[in-house]
């Protein structure tokens, strides 16, 4: 079976060309990039798996029996460890079946590189007990996956969630994980050179007449609807910039005279990520982005971070409202330069609550915020997601 063979019987219709010679060269060299003995060494040595190793061991031998996932599999492992992680993440994974294979497959082109991640963040300036925690990541993974379907495995969100772990992107401190990216097509941020005054200007996005993107949860009608651009001259930027967590249809100039683009498509960031139970305290969210910066500078020197960028339910100005500006997740949400982004107002369940159930009254009303939430959906309103951006303080204009 070819990898195309294997793609077309797995459901999957784009994938690189490169494949089919990478799934070719190794079955010629017989060099296989992982085997049953490379996972009992990952557990001897890294208790990788912990109490999933069993299940792990389980799909590895199912594979033998599933030949189309086999060579995905195989295929993907050798093509991870010459690619960057946008690339892999690009890729369409196999639709998951209930069998062991179906659920694990997707895990071993990521596992393959966790010796080589493990030693890198030791390099990188990572203490040893901290590197071991990120290691974790795979079984932390496997047990979301478990809750949702009954069965260990690795679901496509929890594949990019861990990849970022095996190409040493991203680490922890303060309760937040901070990834390393960059800055998307969509973005554009400018700083007022006195002022120090930021503003996110959006791109190529098409927004609904009330200044918010079409296809938002509530703004489906496309009467009215306009798409916002980015400009630049050489005296000048154009541009449709967020106001008051809106981006409406007033296309603005700002002289080069007075603004700097301090943020373009491409430039290095930090994407803040909070997991649940984060403390979101002022002081103790102020000393996490100053340790990200320091943890930075040391560890990941060849890049220049611009800013932070975060996309969250967090960050949803109804949760001002809600709760008053004196709560914690107000006072970390406006920290941010907030613009608005495309999402269906369910972020809020996964966190918040433990899903969105079926029956809105179901949802439990234990905590002041889960009693606002529920309160505001059963009305028929929504907390949407946004972004919004952090701009060092000391950042060159």
């Amino acid at each position: 079976m070819t990898f195309s063979e294997a793609a077309r019987a797995l459901k999957i219709e784009v994938f690189p060309e490169e494949m089919d010679e990478i799934y070719e060269n190794i079955v010629k060299s017989g060099e296989y990039p992982f085997s049953r003995e490379m996972l009992v060494h990952l557990q001897e040595k890294f208790n990788l798996f912990e109490d999933y190793y069993d299940a792990v061991l389980e799909g590895f031998d199912d594979l033998e029996r599933d030949e189309a996932r086999r060579v995905w599999s195989y295929t993907v492992a050798s093509y991870a460890k010459t690619h960057q992680r946008k690339e892999l993440t690009a890729l369409k994974l196999p639709e998951t079946d209930l069998t062991p294979a179906g659920q694990m497959a997707p895990l071993f082109p990521l596992i393959c590189m966790a010796e080589d991640s493990y030693y890198e963040y030791l390099r990188r300036g990572f203490p040893e007990e901290e590197t071991k925690v990120y290691m974790r990541t795979y079984r932390r993974s496997m047990g979301v996956t478990t809750n949702r379907t009954g069965k260990p495995g690795l679901q496509k969100s929890h594949f990019d969630w861990s990849s970022l772990y095996a190409f040493v992107e991203m680490y922890n401190t303060g309760g937040f994980n901070f990834a390393l990216g960059v800055s998307s097509e969509a973005n554009y941020v400018l700083m007022h050179k006195e002022t120090r005054e930021v503003k996110v200007l959006l791109n190529g996005v098409v927004m609904h007449r009330d200044g918010m993107p079409l296809g938002c949860a509530g703004y489906d009608d496309e009467q009215g609807a306009y798409t916002v651009t980015f400009e630049e001259t050489d005296d000048c930027y154009l541009g449709y910039p967020a106001v008051n967590f809106r981006c409406p249809n007033e296309k603005q100039t700002f002289s080069k005279d007075k603004w700097k683009l301090v943020i373009a498509p491409g430039d290095d960031i930090f994407c803040l990520h909070i997991p649940r139970g984060t403390d979101l305290s002022p002081a103790k969210v102020a000393e996490a982005i100053r340790s990200a910066r320091q943890i930075a500078k040391r560890s990941y020197p060849e890049r220049n971070i611009k800013g932070i960028r975060c996309t969250s339910w967090l960050l949803s100005p109804t949760l001002n409202e809600l709760l008053g500006d004196k709560s914690n997740i107000s006072n970390f949400s406006n920290i941010f330069n907030r613009y608005p982004i495309r999402n269906n107002g369910n972020g809020v369940f996964s966190f918040a609550f433990n899903g969105r159930p079926a029956d809105l009254n179901d949802l439990p009303e234990d905590t002041s915020l889960r009693r606002k939430v529920k309160a505001l959906y059963l009305e028929g309103g929504f907390v949407l997601n946004y972004g919004g951006f952090i701009i060092d303080e000391d950042a060159p204009v």
